[in-house]
């Protein structure tokens, strides 16, 4: 039980601060105008995907987990 714990809890904080660094990038780059494009898709435009690698490889690089169920 405290190992599906600890994943559940590592998920959910990847999950939210990835979505914390695309909120960012999107409220402060996201404002220039030459980031903006015609193309979208399902009302995302390439930006979206551009900030959302961003953040995940973010996230990666470091996320370090701590597992708060030992």
């Amino acid at each position: 039980m405290k190992d599906i714990l600890n994943y559940f809890s590592a998920i959910v904080t990847f999950l939210f601060l990835t979505g914390v660094i695309y909120i960012i990038l999107d409220l402060t780059l996201g404002k220039i105008k030459k980031f903006h494009s015609s193309f979208k898709w399902r009302g995302l435009q390439i930006k979206d995907f551009v900030f959302l690698i961003i953040a995940l490889i973010l996230m990666i690089l470091f996320f370090h987990p701590y597992y708060p169920y030992i």
